[in-house]
């Protein structure tokens, strides 16, 4: 008997040492700097563990940034590792509830940090602004040519079929889908959804995705520029559009495009809207963003590194120079700020495009003296990328019949912060436009007067 029911509770530990779960299977979630990262990691089979990394910061629905292509458990040790990107995770599991204590590395940087029990939610974050269906007004996928270009975007407009007038969306540098989605916000969805229920056609388009053609890798802002023209032409040719006012919403390097086209088509151009459009040369710009965020990042800028950064912007707006020359004085020029060679090369190259070197050249000033049409020019305080007080005051003295608005406490993205601190990281934040800020852009459309051609 003793026999007997020593074998069934040995069978009974089998079974369950067999079927128990790793204790590092499931959600975890942790905060690196103040960007949060979630590891989902499943057991498939007895000791064989895969998963995936997220970036809820990043993405609105719960959708894997990357898969983890390593996952070893050892006793209560977990490593994962991201290949792709240089990750890797190393810690100890302990306590009640459980708790990981661990090591981040990538790229020769080294991070503490703590994962802790998450769940799904805890991979998303959540978009309150977004737009959601059933829309209450038309929405049409349309397209459009520039040259040779086929650009392809929605435009939306009231059920009456009588708007207004039109608003074409321009979006900032960088790759972008025509709602300008960055982290899970969608901003020119927002932005079109609130203006066409006040009454305004909107067409928001971008190049490279969605049915767009992507042009040539050589293109810069002026190229681009071309595109919010061909934009406004086509809505010129709408029948519900005649004799209405059609202008350009621009952010960011939007902004500065608006104020080309304004410049130099004042005939086509009705009025234009500035969100934190740069009004001071590229390279200053760039001076600026860069101390800006490295005090913010509790590492100001030197003396010797503020020089340093100016002489290498400068060389990137110098087109005479070229790429292969830049390279060697770049990495020379560079080394006090970015030590690694690796990641200092990695940056130039980066900055040694065609976009980003005539952007360092881009002067505004000939564009801001010849605006003759309205114009409405916004920037929030806390804007790291674009600083708000000497380009609205550059628009306040080139164009003196402008309005000018500087929001406190609004970032680049023209969100509400708990902090100056935390404002760039536009992820954490649930907000995706300040409603101050749309209002005050319908308050500018309803003066815009009907075009007199």
């Amino acid at each position: 008997m003793r026999r007997t029911l020593f074998t069934i509770i040995a069978v009974v530990a089998t079974i369950m040492a067999a079927t128990a779960q790793s204790p590092f299977a499931g959600w975890w979630r942790g905060q690196l700097a103040m960007l949060p990262i979630v590891f989902h990691i499943e057991e498939t089979a007895p000791g064989n563990l895969s998963g995936n990394l997220y970036s809820p910061a990043q993405t609105a629905e719960p959708i894997p940034l990357l898969p983890l292509t390593t996952v070893r458990a050892h006793t209560d040790t977990l490593t994962v590792e991201v290949a792709g990107i240089g990750l890797r995770y190393t810690g100890t599991i302990s306590g009640t509830p459980r708790k990981i204590d661990g090591t981040l590395t990538q790229g020769g940087n080294k991070f503490s940090i703590a994962l802790l029990p998450a769940t799904e939610d805890d991979a998303k974050v959540y978009r309150p602004q977004t737009p959601q269906p059933p829309f209450l007004y038309n929405s049409d996928d349309i397209t459009f040519r520039n040259g040779t270009l086929t650009l392809a975007g929605t435009l939306t407009y009231p059920w009456s079929g009588t708007p207004a007038g039109a608003v074409v969306l321009v979006s900032g540098s960088g790759a972008h889908n025509r709602d300008e989605e960055i982290m899970g916000h969608k901003p020119f969805a927002v932005i079109a959804d609130f203006l066409t229920h006040c009454g305004w056609a909107v067409l928001r388009y971008a190049r490279g995705c969605g049915g767009s053609d992507a042009g040539s890798p050589h293109d810069t802002t002026l190229d681009f520029a071309t595109d919010a023209l061909a934009a406004l032409r086509y809505l010129r040719g709408l029948d519900m559009l005649r004799h209405r006012p059609i202008g350009i919403l621009g952010h960011s390097e939007g902004g500065a495009i608006a104020m080309i086209d304004a410049a130099t088509h004042p005939a086509e151009v009705d009025f234009i809207i500035s969100l934190a459009g740069p009004a001071l040369k590229g390279s200053d710009i760039m001076v600026r963003q860069n101390e800006m965020i490295a005090e913010l990042s509790g590492t100001p800028v030197t003396p010797a590194h503020r020089d340093s950064l100016r002489q290498a912007f400068t060389l990137l707006a110098d087109t005479t120079i070229s790429t292969q020359q830049l390279e060697p004085r770049l990495m020379s020029l560079l080394s006090d700020i970015v030590t690694d060679p690796d990641h200092r090369l990695a940056s130039i190259q980066q900055t040694s495009t065609p976009w980003y070197r005539a952007f360092m050249a881009y002067d505004p000033a000939p564009y801001l003296k010849e605006i003759r049409c309205p114009m409405l020019a916004l920037n929030g305080l806390w804007d790291v990328q674009v600083d708000a007080e000497p380009n609205l005051n550059a628009i306040h003295q080139a164009v003196p019949h402008a309005k000018v608005i500087a929001y406190p406490a609004l970032n680049h993205l023209f969100q509400e912060s708990a902090s100056r601190r935390q404002s760039f990281q536009y992820g954490s934040i649930s907000q995706t436009i300040s409603p101050t800020v749309l209002n005050d852009i319908a308050d500018f459309l309803l003066t815009i007067p009907a075009p007199t051609r």
